[in-house]
């Protein structure tokens, strides 16, 4: 995943770093939907805030506690890891919630849409700011990749007009030996419009449409605010 899109993932989190630096004065508390391996929590604990870091999978949340621990200082004690789905989080108060890395591709039908913003709203003090994206048609394409190292193949699939089957088989060259890699789960496309009536409905009004920061990074940005 790296190798194909590192350069992509390495432009996103630096956009959504600078685009946080103009809103926030200091130290703030912020929530990262979809933390994965922790490309946005790492440099933001790094940088003196506080996260809770919301990973579903098992797997990425191990991943993502070996990398807090490397941290420096104590920007490890900053980071809280909660293995929860964005629905069932509970938390509140917090100044900030992320939710990029096309997170919102995971989630599949209208309920759990609006089960999860509302969570996002929840986790904010009055004035908080969610900013999110929403990925354009574009990303849902199937490409192949090939270098010394990896062989990596993906499949993505219409299933109506915004539902996808998405397959991948990875084979990587290690000094060991081959390692392969297999996947398949589902995506959906949502439009801009149904995630801001969404939003609207959660208690969020729209501060500004941040696109323009993050420029051929294949989504629109939306910058919110809890009302």
């Amino acid at each position: 995943m790296e190798r194909t899109y590192g350069p992509l993932y390495g432009r996103l989190t630096s956009s959504v770093l600078e685009e946080l630096d103009v809103h926030l004065d200091g130290p703030a508390s912020i929530v990262d939907f979809g933390a994965g391996c922790g490309r946005l929590t790492l440099p933001l604990a790094s940088a003196g805030h506080r996260v809770v870091a919301v990973e579903p999978s098992a797997g990425m949340r191990t991943q993502l506690r070996e990398q807090v621990a490397r941290l420096p200082g104590t920007a490890s004690q900053r980071v809280r890891i909660l293995g929860s789905r964005m629905r069932d989080v509970v938390e509140q108060d917090h100044d900030v919630a992320l939710c990029v890395f096309t997170v919102l591709a995971y989630i599949l039908d209208e309920e759990e849409l609006e089960a999860s913003l509302s969570a996002a709203a929840r986790s904010l003090r009055r004035g908080g700011l969610f900013l999110l994206d929403v990925p354009s048609e574009s990303l849902f394409q199937s490409f192949d990749h090939d270098d010394a190292i990896m062989i990596r193949h993906v499949e993505i699939e219409p299933l109506d007009a915004f539902r996808y089957t998405y397959r991948e088989h990875t084979t990587l060259r290690t000094p060991g030996g081959i390692v392969s890699y297999e996947d398949a789960f589902a995506l959906r496309r949502w439009s801009t419009d149904q995630i801001l009536s969404g939003l609207r409905r959660s208690g969020f009004r729209q501060r500004a449409d941040v696109s323009e920061r993050f420029e051929g990074l294949g989504a629109e940005y939306l910058l919110m605010e809890r009302t």
